[in-house]
């Protein structure tokens, strides 16, 4: 699990303090449990849909999702098969699934755990006939297992426009695999994403999932319902369990100290802040996590007009932070993540 600290550049943050009047509490950890659900009314930006890709004389290279998809359609679907009615020898199903609702999740929360709920479907011949390729006695079982990968979509995409040569980039970093199938059909499955749903949140970048073959290699596939199910409970659903502090991001009087940008946002290994200050004054910071323990202290002598202050991270585990700077009476906070 991955911790939450807040970076001071202040006063020592314990149980609260004041500072000229203002006081400054961290407030209770909330913890929250949420389900999200997309409905078919969220098609046009977050249901699954299905990219093909296949051999360029094939009549499905390509294919747009107003040919596979309709209204009508509810099937999650990856795959590597055999289209000889369109001339495809070599055909790779992938589709993929937003949930859009992840940007209600406070940037700073930690995710103590994330489950994809999928319900397994009987296969109805529409995309592919077989349904799941691997269980027992299947005569496909010979071409091997069929365990597909979750994987983190680094770049946007939309339902509309999808096809297999501009889908979205994906990482392997933390990806989830779901376990090859033992049924041909209703096969369910509850899959781990608490690490890719932490990365969605702590960066604000929340493209969605790619469900592709762990192996794409002919005769292997996997079949579930998408969020066109008619009955709501086969339809794809995110379950996350976070919890966060209360912490108030915001600034104080801003007279000696002004112009703050931090980048790279997020960061890897140090951040640098820019920043303005209208004379030469001292410059004190902290980094504090939420059980008020401080993990660096310092202090830096500033000069009049634009500085720039760099802050080492090899040291600091993955997470969303509060930049807090204090100049004199002023106080500033910023959130920034580390990755």
């Amino acid at each position: 699990m991955r911790n939450l600290y807040i970076i001071f550049l202040s006063l020592p943050l314990f149980c609260g303090y004041t500072t000229n009047g203002q006081v400054v509490n961290p407030g209770n950890t909330v913890f929250k449990e949420k389900t999200f659900t997309p409905s078919p009314d969220d098609s046009a930006s977050a249901n699954a849909r299905i990219t093909f890709g296949c051999d360029p004389k094939s009549s499905l290279f390509n294919i747009e999702n107003t040919v596979l998809y309709k209204p009508s359609f509810d099937e999650m679907t990856a795959a590597a098969w055999t289209h000889n009615a369109h001339n495809c020898q070599y055909g790779l199903i992938r589709f993929y699934q937003k949930f859009p609702q992840i940007s209600t999740i406070p940037s700073h929360a930690i995710i103590d755990s994330a489950f994809v709920i999928l319900k397994g479907k009987t296969p109805r011949y529409k995309a592919i006939t077989v349904g799941n390729s691997y269980y027992p006695n299947s005569p496909y079982n010979k071409w091997g297992t069929n365990e597909v990968e979750i994987l983190r979509n680094l770049t946007n995409w939309h339902a509309g426009s999808i096809t297999w040569n501009n889908a979205p980039t994906y990482t392997l970093k933390n990806s989830a695999t779901i376990p090859y199938s033992t049924s041909q059909g209703g096969y369910d499955i509850t899959a781990n994403v608490t690490a890719m749903i932490q990365d969605m949140v702590s960066s604000s970048n929340n493209f969605g999932f790619t469900f592709k073959l762990q192996t794409e290699k002919l005769y292997r596939s996997m079949l579930f319902f998408n969020s066109n199910a008619i009955v709501t409970n086969n339809r794809p659903a995110l379950k996350v369990y976070y919890h966060y502090n209360n912490v108030s991001i915001s600034s104080r009087n801003n007279e000696g100290i002004s112009n703050i940008s931090i980048f790279p946002n997020p960061s890897h290994k140090k951040i640098s802040i820019n920043y303005h200050t209208k004379q030469a004054r001292l410059l004190n910071y902290y980094i504090i996590d939420i059980k008020g323990q401080t993990l660096i202290e310092s202090s830096i002598e500033t000069r009049q007009g634009n500085n720039k202050l760099d802050i080492d991270l090899d040291k600091i585990e993955s997470g969303t932070y509060i930049l807090q700077m204090n100049v004199g009476t002023d106080v500033t906070r910023k959130l920034f993540t580390k990755i």
